[in-house]
């Protein structure tokens, strides 16, 4: 028994998913997401798109990163510094204004903006939230605008329910992403990378 315990050990400590989230962490985090989701319609749009939502997942990690300078590793979006301004995870405000007043308050003596205070302490909630609302607004315009009448309609990738649902999809699993980092602790803290 003793044997087996330190066996595990070594195997979880030199594991390389211990470290961070990676490729199939991300992918395991939205794929599960649709099985979890209560809304009837949603559940039943995306029970059959798992796998799909899996590989948006990692469009932040994989595919902008390629891009350069567009997504550097380490970028704000991808974490929380709140030690930095003195809050911690339970008295970091969620609301942007209220977060900027009370950064204002602890440092009376400097003028931060909003876009400074977010470089600095990490967006992570911020974006994901940003991802959520904007997959919301493209639900209701899908929800508004004619279902495709036949096949070619079906299968037009400019048809504007077509473009509305895509959209919709694309941005819950780039929301997934930063779900997924704000679970990683070393994604929640001074110590982000």
């Amino acid at each position: 028994m003793k044997t087996k315990i330190i066996v595990l050990s070594v195997l979880l400590v030199t594991a390389e998913n211990v470290w961070a989230w990676g490729e199939r962490g991300h992918h395991a985090i939205c794929e599960t997401a649709t099985r979890l989701v209560q809304e009837p319609e949603l559940k039943s749009f995306l029970s059959s798109r798992g796998h799909i939502m899996g590989h948006l997942c990692n469009i932040p990690d994989i595919h902008w990163r390629s891009m350069g300078e567009i997504a550097k590793p380490g970028e704000p979006a991808h974490y929380l510094n709140p030690e930095l301004f003195g809050f911690d995870l339970k008295t970091l405000p969620t609301k942007l204004t209220d977060l900027v007043a009370e950064v204002q308050l602890k440092n009376p003596d400097k003028n931060f903006k909003l876009q400074e205070i977010l470089n600095r302490l990490g967006s992570l909630w911020w974006r994901a939230e940003q991802f959520f609302e904007l997959a919301v607004l493209r639900a209701q315009q899908a929800a508004a605008s004619p279902l495709p009448s036949d096949n070619k309609q079906s299968f037009d990738d400019e048809f504007p329910y077509n473009k509305e649902v895509y959209s919709m999809m694309e941005l819950m699993g780039l929301m997934g992403h930063f779900v997924g980092d704000a679970t990683m602790p070393y994604h929640s803290t001074e110590d982000y990378d």
